[in-house]
């Protein structure tokens, strides 16, 4: 059985081990303030948060896009990294 969803916010985190995780972050708000870059990325960082909890070790992340490309994702220094941090959830 198969399931074909339209997902748009779709990351790989891979970690030292050479594991990885998949993370989708849901958009499908129809608060137009939940769609902007920020709060997407906040919401990517309470997952990896939850990783690192958890003992994973983080490598990487790159985000999945529709076309194959896989972009990394800078989440380390950002104002919703350290909010994520003190704020799980």
């Amino acid at each position: 059985m198969y399931e074909i969803k339209e997902m748009e916010q779709v990351f790989r985190v891979k970690f030292v081990t050479g594991n990885a995780r998949i993370v989708v972050v849901d958009t499908n708000n129809p608060n137009e303030k939940f769609m902007c870059e920020s709060f997407i990325l906040l919401n990517l960082c309470r997952a990896i948060i939850e990783l690192e909890n958890r003992g994973y070790i983080i490598s990487s992340v790159t985000r999945i896009e529709a076309d194959g490309t896989h972009p990394k994702v800078r989440y380390r220094d950002t104002k919703e990294y350290r909010y994520a941090k003190k704020y799980p959830k």
